[in-house]
């Protein structure tokens, strides 16, 4: 289990390809301005930390610059 909260890098070594799910799963919030919030920030994250699975898919900014470092 990973947690997207955190830029993270994963490597598959193996020959054989592997199956990833992903899930997002959305904490409750006590406060609905504050879910308003999460997840306005949630949808704008996940296009700046896209990555490339196949050819032609975009790239997040934060992949980006994460490429970098």
């Amino acid at each position: 289990m990973f947690d997207e909260t955190y830029v993270h890098r994963a490597e598959n070594l193996m020959a054989e390809k592997r199956i990833i799910l992903f899930c997002d799963v959305e904490r409750p919030l006590k406060s609905a301005l504050i879910t308003r919030l999460n997840r306005w920030v949630s949808n704008n994250l996940v296009k700046a930390t896209a990555t490339q699975n196949f050819d032609g898919e975009r790239v997040g900014v934060v992949n980006k610059s994460f490429g970098h470092i």
